[in-house]
């Protein structure tokens, strides 16, 4: 039995997608050229921190956008063949397989899941429930329930899908009989239910969102049911067009907001909300005919898994694209019907057609541009005439033999058409301008020799309030307004460019401009305001100006279309125009009846349906995933702060987003605070790297944009303290402080101590030689003193009775001198230090 409807209760709506017979389809691919194990894809899942798994039929991969992570029979999966993914509630991934059973895989290594004896079944299904219990879904067994990781199962066989209601409600059965589960304290409440369209055909898959599909022949029934009863939604009918497939080959249908993708064994088969139908095969964009399965992510990707040509990724369904013959040239809408030449040919693309009609005149070809008066009237230009034609039948009668060629001249070609006060204006390429009345006859001509504010070359004409302005690639624009005379703007009154390629007014006398070097705002006095790159255009010439439907204004470019935001621009790259960058845009207009933008191409006409252009606000916060110092790894406490040593030549920090896109990837931007003054972006290895970051403490900061221009709220994601070298650090100053103080009260104690014993025994000395200048000065004193006074005074007691007076006298004159010099010794003696004063004296004596 085929394979149970997977992933699709997150589906919001569906995409409409690119159309008809020998169209190329708009997607990325993720093959064996971007590294997948294998281009045989059985199934796509994104978990919860954005990882991408992809099964194949040679193991499972797991994708980050940038790289793979494989896991096969050679780490621990049972099976090579997988069939499904699901995750709990703690993150682990669940991997079902073919003859392999299940398999969990916890971040570090894989283990296979016990089935009860039933280890080698073919898994359809693993969903898990709020209170931890989950059901496996086996193709020949049937259905198991597990209250939690390590209870026994109970089993239900018979049972082919399970699908959730509601919380705590799933529908289960086959294809005799349905049954609601009711979920109650982890145990299982079954409740008989009818099949939805017993009177119009089998069962055929659950598809989720209280939905069920139900079909006969070409028709598809969608049933709404609100567990009590089923409600008919939907009737899809398959055109003959395309082949309808037989149940065998349906392997997978999606349903959401009233449209149905339905992926088969022999293409994919897509029905948009209006009933337009599409059908894509190997021819024309899908690689392989063979479709097993769709999936769609959060950023409403949807993912085409493939056999023989990987995974198809279809952007968000807003672009269709019409082969032509030969170089779009103009477009002109009338009603809910666009008319559109080529340098070939005419056709016709109403809103509600699926193929653009084309006019079978027999013309050579050189179309210039067509309009369609409020009379029914046709205006053919051609770049040797133009066409007045009575009304649509004739633009396949044009050149026929015998019929009337309505033919005027216009040696230089025609540009364009508008009608003002009655009148058809027609702009040339080398006469200026022709003035036809109500009577088809022409009354006037407007050119350079006519009107100094005129022109030769018109590239096309547009109506703008009540007058019209002549578009130029050379000389700028002239407003005319046969009230209030004409306006000219080119560079002199402050044009970007003299190149002029669309005009668009709101208010009166208030134009915005659109030229080959960006946009102009123009307040009917002068050109006020400018837009370029540094407002955010992504691209060069501004080809379209206009208003949506939602009143959103839009800029498009020649490479992406613009949201007039803020007085900035902001380019919508979720959404991309041109796919092949070698096919240019040439016109493009926008038709507010059907709120679709019509962009012309060298080959081709790209119709954008504006209601389906939701710019991308979806933001994913920045993450730190590692700190390296060198090639050591850090460990980060649980508050985000690291302290790391000095010196380091190399920090670096690991980044990404908090979760991945693969088609739509998110710039990262990071500043550490503390040593960056501006953002720096994030190259592609994530990787921020900083070389001998000085001593101090930072703060790393990091913010996401979206390919759209949204940033994210700045995130602080590490508190850094690089510790200054050992010998700045306050606790060695203080401690080197410390020694020094101790070493130098040390030092200072010993030299203190040292000096003391020093003068103590200079103290000492001189007190022993003190006492021996007393024990000298008594001596000399008491001794020699007393000695020479008796001396003296036996002289002088004897001096009468001596023979010689002289000698006598000589003799006591020595005695006094000898006991004069003995009291100066002893004085000497008796000083410890002579004052100059003394000396003086005693020199003087001397």
């Amino acid at each position: 039995m085929n394979c149970v409807c997977k992933w699709l209760h997150n589906f919001l709506f569906l995409l409409c997608f690119i159309p008809v017979k020998g169209q190329k389809i708009f997607f990325e691919q993720i093959t064996t050229a971007e590294g997948l194990s294998s281009d045989y894809v059985n199934t796509v899942f994104q978990d919860s921190k954005g990882f991408l798994w992809i099964g194949t039929d040679k193991g499972a991969c797991r994708y980050d956008g940038r790289q793979f992570q494989y896991f096969n029979n050679d780490n621990g999966l049972t099976s090579n063949f997988v069939s499904c993914f699901a995750e709990d509630l703690s993150g682990n991934i669940w991997i079902g397989t073919v003859n392999g059973g299940v398999c969990k895989y916890d971040g570090r290594v894989i283990t296979q899941f016990p089935m009860q004896g039933n280890d080698k079944a073919s898994i359809l299904r693993i969903w898990f429930n709020k209170d931890s219990s989950f059901f496996i879904l086996s193709e020949k067994s049937g259905l198991y329930f597990f209250e939690n990781e390590f209870s026994p199962p109970q089993f239900f066989p018979d049972m082919a899908f399970i699908k959730m209601l509601k919380p705590d409600f799933f529908i289960t059965g086959s294809l005799k009989q349905l049954f609601i589960i009711e979920l109650r304290n982890r145990q299982l409440i079954f409740h008989p239910f009818g099949h939805p369209a017993a009177d119009k055909g089998n069962f055929f898959y659950w598809l989720g969102d209280n939905r069920i599909i139900a079909h006969k022949e070409n028709s598809f029934f969608e049933y709404n049911t609100d567990g009590t009863r089923w409600i008919l939604k939907k009737e899809f009918t398959v055109d003959n067009f395309i082949p309808f497939p037989v149940w065998t080959d349906i392997k997978n249908i999606l349903i959401n907001n009233q449209e149905l993708i339905i992926a088969t064994a022999n293409g994919l088969i897509y029905i948009d909300n209006r009933n337009k139908q599409y059908y894509f095969k190997a021819e024309n964009g899908l690689g392989t005919n063979y479709v097993k399965s769709v999936y769609k992510d959060r950023r409403n990707n949807i993912y085409i898994c493939t056999y023989g040509a990987g995974i198809k990724i279809w952007p968000t369904g807003y672009l269709e694209e019409y082969k032509t013959n030969g170089k779009v040239t103009s477009i002109f809408h009338y009603g809910k019907t666009s008319y559109i030449t080529t340098t070939k040919a005419v056709y016709r693309l109403q809103s509600s057609g699926k193929l653009l009609y084309e006019y079978k005149n027999q013309v050579a070809g050189n179309f210039t541009s067509i309009y369609k008066d409020p009379k029914g009237q046709f205006y053919l230009g051609t770049l040797n005439n133009f066409y007045k034609l009575p009304d649509e039948n004739y633009l396949n009668q044009i050149g026929v033999a015998g019929k009337m060629k309505f033919s005027y001249n216009a040696n230089t070609g025609t540009s364009g058409f508008v009608e003002h006060k009655k009148r058809i204006y027609i702009s040339t390429y080398g006469d200026g301008m022709y003035i036809f009345d109500g009577n088809s006859k022409m009354t006037d001509t407007l050119n350079v020799t006519t009107n100094p504010a005129a022109h030769f070359i018109i590239e096309s004409l547009v109506p703008i309030n009540s007058s019209f302005a002549a578009l130029t690639y050379n000389s700028g624009l002239t407003i005319y307004d046969t009230a209030n005379g004409f306006t000219h703007l080119s560079r002199k009154e402050g044009l970007l460019s003299n190149a002029v390629y669309s005009i668009y007014t709101e208010k009166k006398n208030e134009i915005w401009i659109g030229t080959q070097n960006g946009l102009n705002f123009f307040d009917g006095k002068k050109i006020i305001k400018t837009f370029s790159s540094a407002n955010g255009l992504t691209g060069t010439k501004v080809i379209c100006v206009f208003r949506d439907a939602s009143h959103r204004f839009w800029v498009l470019s020649d490479n992406y279309l613009h949201l007039f935001e803020k007085d900035s621009l902001r380019a919508i790259r979720s959404h991309p125009i041109l796919y092949d960058k070698k096919n240019t845009i040439n016109r493009a207009t926008y038709n507010q009846a059907t709120n679709t933008l019509f962009i012309g191409l060298t080959d081709a006409i790209l119709t954008v349906d504006m209601s389906k252009i939701v710019p991308d606000t979806l933001l994913d916060m920045p993450a730190l995933l590692a700190v390296k110092k060198d090639t050591t790894l850090l460990l980060i406490d649980k508050n985000n702060i690291l302290s790391m040593s000095h010196p380091a030549s190399k920090i670096i920090f690991q980044l990404q987003p908090l979760h991945y896109s693969f088609s739509r990837q998110s710039q990262l931007y990071y500043k550490l605070a503390g040593f960056d003054d501006d953002w720096k972006l994030l190259e592609d290895i994530g990787e921020a790297v900083y070389s001998k970051l000085p001593s101090g403490n930072y703060e790393l900061f990091a913010k996401t944009v979206n390919p759209d221009g949204y940033e994210s709220a700045e995130s602080s994601l590490l508190k850094l303290e690089v510790l200054p070298p050992v010998w700045k650090r306050n606790w060695f100053i203080a401690t080197a402080f410390a020694v020094f103080l101790g070493l130098f009260f040390y030092i200072g104690n010993i030299i203190s101590r040292k000096r003391y014993k020093q003068k103590l025994l200079h103290l000492e000395e001189e007190y022993r030689l003190q006492l021996e200048r007393e024990r000298i000065a008594r001596e000399l004193h008491d001794n020699v003193g007393s000695q020479l006074t008796y001396l003296i005074n036996k002289i002088d007691d004897d001096y009468p009775q001596l023979a010689e007076k002289k000698e006598a006298e000589k003799l006591s004159s020595f005695a006094r001198g000898a006991m004069q010099e003995l009291r100066e010794t002893i004085w000497a003696l008796d000083k410890k230090e002579v004052q100059w004063d003394d000396m003086e004296n005693k020199i003087r004596q001397l």
